[in-house]
């Protein structure tokens, strides 16, 4: 549903169902002046639903990360033996995302060498869209 007021501000609101999986998507707005509906501009918008609830994942107590502390590899590992995930990141302590893994099968064995010493957050997605986080320290 959206709005224009008198001064040509616009304010939108798309409601995006809980069971969304997150990933990118598009909508495409229609916008018409005076009920002429045939006069239609249509403009598209790309959107990325992106977690944010702490829901925790069926698989929190499952997923395993070590050794902690680590200095060049940190195997992520699940204690019902191998898992998919949709994503697996890590992400520094300022928010940003230091790397991103294609590999979605687990176990897993993840190069941080590269990385700073410090606390990290490691983040996977399960298939249901899920969040779970582990934390670990880079020596």
């Amino acid at each position: 549903m959206g709005l224009i007021d008198g001064n040509g501000r616009a304010t939108f609101t798309m409601d995006v169902s809980p069971n969304k999986t997150p990933g990118i998507g598009y909508f495409t707005l229609c916008i018409w002046k005076d009920d002429n509906v045939n006069d239609c501009k249509e403009i598209t918008f790309n959107y990325k639903v992106v977690p944010t609830s702490m829901e925790e994942s069926q698989y929190a107590t499952q997923l395993q990360v070590y050794p902690n502390p680590a200095n060049e590899t940190l195997t992520v590992s699940a204690s019902i033996g191998s898992l998919t995930i949709q994503s697996l990141s890590i992400i520094d302590v300022m928010g940003k995302e230091v790397i991103q893994s294609t590999q979605n099968n687990i176990p897993t064995n993840l190069n941080i060498s590269h990385l700073a010493t410090g606390i990290y957050l490691l983040k996977a997605i399960d298939n249901d869209g899920k969040l779970t986080t582990q934390k670990f320290v880079k020596n």
